[in-house]
């Protein structure tokens, strides 16, 4: 269903509004993740990258993004993976606390995930950290977030 770029923005700004606001435990986590996804989702379908929203699978919810809509034919010749967008909430990241300029990493159960993903279905995982995106951006740079997120993951 298409939507105007100015629709596309204010529902953006309340999905960001409703998860920033909302304390994160149990259902509140989930429909942090849910919705997260659903903007990527969005964010993908506005440039016409093909994915799918992977909501009932026995890994955690995530995007499934073919690398050869993103990369062209050059992906196949490569035989690159296709890539599974998981997104980072504050409960998939732990920090030891004992430095300001420590950055979080994920935790043992995010690790999991992570892991499952890559041997179950054989993508190569990106976890979109929640602090790094872009909610109230246009769509343009919301996609050019995540290709930039793609582009410093460590290829695995």
């Amino acid at each position: 269903e298409a939507m105007s770029p100015a629709a596309f923005a204010q529902k953006s700004d309340q999905r960001a509004s409703c998860i920033h606001a909302a304390p994160y435990q149990g259902a509140f986590v989930a429909q942090e993740i849910h919705e997260a996804l659903e903007e990527i989702s969005a964010v993908l379908s506005a440039r016409q990258i093909d994915h799918s929203l992977v909501l009932g699978f026995e890994a955690e919810a995530h995007v499934a993004v073919q690398r050869a809509s993103l990369l062209g034919p050059s992906a196949a010749l490569h035989d690159a993976k296709d890539i599974a967008l998981l997104w980072g909430s504050p409960v998939h990241y732990i920090s030891d606390g004992t430095s300001e300029v420590a950055l979080p990493r994920l935790s043992p159960a995010a690790r999991f995930q992570v892991s499952l993903l890559r041997t179950l279905r054989g993508f190569e995982v990106l976890v979109v950290p929640h602090w790094r995106w872009p909610w109230k951006a246009s769509p343009e740079d919301k996609v050019n977030r995540l290709l930039e997120l793609l582009e410093e993951a460590p290829s695995r």
